[in-house]
Parts: structure tokens; C-alpha cells; sequence
């Protein structure tokens, strides 16, 4: 079961004294496979002549109690810092998509509102070189502002830069570098049953299409038989058992099998649709296999295989640490403002964890004289300095990831 968490600040005006809500939280049920969202708090009914505040927003918790919802709400005044009324404030609550916010206002401060996520193709020796900065909206329809045919676009626009530059044939490796984030894709304190659902999708230093997939299924001429399917983007390492069967009505059901590529097809197809999204298990590998296929498709053919490596330096004077024998001959930029609408507007989750663990990349690079990487613990510290460097008491504050999933 998922939860749902309200949260939001009540303006609530007297004559002399102004009083601002500082803490609403709820946390009821939704069904299963239904997202986590933050949303305005519920409105505080019209004041009855005799009626106080803390009347008042009883009268809104109340009814929630009854449906096994949690709350804790504390009311105080701007004025001098007094407590006008509470209840429930000093529980502990899980934050569910509250968690974004405390996230993207972190990485306005430490990433700059002018930052941008910069993926980078090069050039060196033989082979074809991709950096991620881990860019989550890279190949995202809505941020792109396309279809979802139009996900490929940017590496189509690679394609052919690099048909230009070296001809139609890569001679050595396509050598992926995702090494800006660690390698654990998935958050340990996430829920299984949430893990095949697209907003349990994985985090990595490379992403595409929010790391998912998509099918499209459509019935067969003759009842009874295996439906047709495509997948979208187009992606070789995608297997798929197909039990479903054409019929006069019905939509299928697909799920992914395992932590692999290989997915399962169930139930009935009664015509042409396209299926909910569905996570991959590694977003590095698919990113490269996609990435290949377009090329190839594009007449550009990569003679050998994918490596992973990391080409990023920390002593390079580049200011993304890209070494000086690389040449660059393309590279995608994202601005934060795209990334934080995609995360305020549509609660995308594996969005608001790519922002937190830049976050956390950014700061290690700042206060370490480690080799920089993003995890979930950096972004942890990164997000709690900023909260006590703006005044806010962090005792017994836990942020274990940044999209709320976390219970």
C-alpha cells in the first residue's frame, strides 16, 4: 500500500496578527500503483462566530482520522514565534512527496537556478565516448516538448553529427561513463512490489525516457492468437513472453520479470494500445543499446561492443572533469528549471532522485577531497547542510531518499 502525504502552508488572517501553518502532514492509503503526489492542503472551513482556529482545523482532520489517515499540524504566529495552536505536531511522520520540495529547494541553492545538466558524446582514439552528468529528463518526451516517437531525437541529431565528423563506421567501442552516481540504481528501503512500476524506475548517471519502456500491443487477425507488439524506444535487449491473446475486447497486462530485460505479456487484446510504462533494470546498459540501435539505423555502425569506463577526471581542468584527449563532438543540455517543473508539476520521481543525487555529487566535490559521486548519502548531507545553513533544526530529521518512496 502507498501513501499519500498533503502538505502546504493555511494563511489564516486575523485583524492584528497574521498566523502561517508551518507543518501539515497526512499520510492515508491509495491504491496500489498509484503515485505518491503532493498537493494543497485541504481548505480550512468558514469560521463560525464562536469558532476558534484550533476548532477549525479539527473539523478538517477529523474526518481524515476516521479514513486512517495520519496528521500533525502546528500553527504559529509570525509575529513572535508563539504556538497558536497544534495537534499531532510532535509525531513522526513519513513525508511521502513533501520529500520533493525539500530536494528541489536544495538544488536551487547549491546547483544555482542557472545550472544545467550537460551530457556529453566524444571522441578518443578508436572509440565513441558518452558522459552522463545524470541528466533524468534525456530523452523525456514532455521535457523535450515532443511525442513519445520523438525520444530518440537528440541521439538521431548524434547520429548524424557523427556520420559528419568521422563517417559511418566506429572502429573501437562505445565506452558509457556514468561514474558521476554510484552504482546502487534503486533504494534499498524501497518496496519490492513498487520496483516494477514506473515510478520505482532506477536512478543512474545516464537515463533515457525516464528508464522505462513502453509496449504496443495490438490483436492478432484471428481470435485466439498472440498479439503483436513493438516497443518504444526500440531496444534490443527487450524480451518479451507473450501470453496474452487476441479477443474482441481487453487490454493486456505487462510486467517486468526479475530484475532483467525480460518482461511478461498476460491476459486479453481487444485493439491497438499502448501499454503503461514499465521500468528497465539497468539504465546505463539500455541508454548505450538504444543509443547503438539509432546509430545503426542512422547508417552508423559501432564495430565492437559497449564498455563501461570512466573517462571523467578529477584533476582535468575542464570544469565537468572531461579529460583533454577527448573530443567533443555533440552534447545535450538540460536547464534545472525543466527537471524542477518535471518534479513540481508531475511528482516524477526518479527525476527528483537524479536532482538529489547531483545534489550530493555537487557537494562532495565541495567539501571532500574524495573522488566526487553522487549517492543517496551524499545528497543526504548535502540537503541537511542546506536546511541548518538557512536556519532550520535538523534534529530528528531523516531524508533517505528524495522522491518520498522511502517508508
Amino acid at each position: 500500500m502507498m501513501s499519500r502525504t498533503l502538505a502546504g502552508a493555511s494563511g489564516v488572517k486575523k485583524r492584528i496578527k497574521p498566523f502561517l501553518a508551518v507543518g501539515l502532514l497526512l499520510s492515508a492509503g491509495l491504491p496500489d500503483g498509484v503515485p505518491a503526489r503532493a498537493g494543497p492542503p485541504p481548505a480550512l472551513p468558514a469560521r463560525g462566530a464562536s469558532e476558534g482556529l484550533a476548532e477549525r482545523v479539527s473539523r478538517v482532520l477529523d474526518p481524515l482520522s476516521r479514513i486512517g489517515a495520519t496528521s500533525g499540524v502546528a500553527v504559529v504566529d509570525l509575529a513572535d514565534g508563539s504556538v497558536v495552536c497544534h495537534r499531532g505536531a510532535e509525531k513522526s511522520l513519513i513525508p511521502a512527496s513533501n520529500q520533493k520540495l525539500l530536494v528541489m529547494a536544495a538544488a536551487v541553492d547549491i546547483l544555482g537556478p542557472s545550472f544545467e545538466f550537460r551530457t556529453v558524446l566524444g571522441w578518443r582514439g578508436r572509440d565513441l565516448v558518452v558522459v552522463g552528468d545524470g541528466d533524468p529528463a534525456f530523452g523525456d518526451a514532455k521535457a523535450l516538448g515532443t511525442d513519445a516517437e520523438g525520444i530518440t531525437a537528440v541521439m538521431e541529431e548524434w547520429a548524424a553529427r557523427v556520420r559528419e565528423a568521422i563517417g559511418d563506421r566506429i572502429e573501437g567501442d562505445l565506452i558509457v561513463d556514468e561514474t558521476i552516481f554510484d552504482e546502487q540504481w534503486t533504494h534499498p528501503s524501497w518496496e519490492s512490489s513498487d520496483l516494477g512500476k514506473w515510478y520505482g524506475a532506477p536512478v543512474g548517471g545516464l537515463n533515457l525516457n525516464g528508464n522505462c519502456i513502453e509496449l504496443t500491443v495490438q490483436p492478432a487477425t484471428q481470435a485466439g492468437g498472440a498479439p503483436r507488439w513493438s516497443v518504444n524506444p526500440p531496444c534490443a535487449l527487450v524480451q518479451v513472453d507473450n501470453r496474452a491473446r487476441s479477443s474482441s475486447r481487453g487490454v493486456p497486462v505487462v510486467s517486468r520479470l526479475g530484475e532483467t530485460f525480460r518482461y511478461g505479456l498476460s491476459g486479453t487484446c481487444g485493439t491497438r494500445v499502448r501499454l503503461q510504462s514499465v521500468p528497465i533494470p539497468d539504465p546505463g546498459l539500455f541508454f548505450a543499446d538504444v543509443l547503438r540501435g539509432v546509430f545503426e539505423r542512422n547508417g552508423v555502425v559501432i564495430a565492437r561492443g559497449v564498455r563501461r569506463e570512466r573517462v571523467r577526471g578529477v584533476a582535468s581542468s575542464d570544469p565537468a572533469g572531461l579529460p583533454e584527449d577527448l573530443a567533443i563532438l555533440a552534447e545535450h543540455r538540460t536547464p534545472l528549471s525543466d527537471v524542477l517543473r518535471r518534479v513540481g508539476e508531475d511528482s516524477q520521481n526518479m527525476f527528483a532522485e537524479c536532482l538529489a543525487k547531483r545534489v550530493g555529487y555537487e557537494h562532495m566535490r565541495r567539501t571532500s577531497s574524495g573522488v566526487p559521486k553522487g549517492r543517496w548519502v551524499t545528497a543526504a548531507a548535502a540537503i541537511n547542510a542546506f536546511l541548518r545553513r538557512i536556519g532550520v533544526d535538523t534534529d530528528g530529521n531523516v531524508v533517505s531518499d528524495a522522491s518520498g518512496l522511502s517508508r
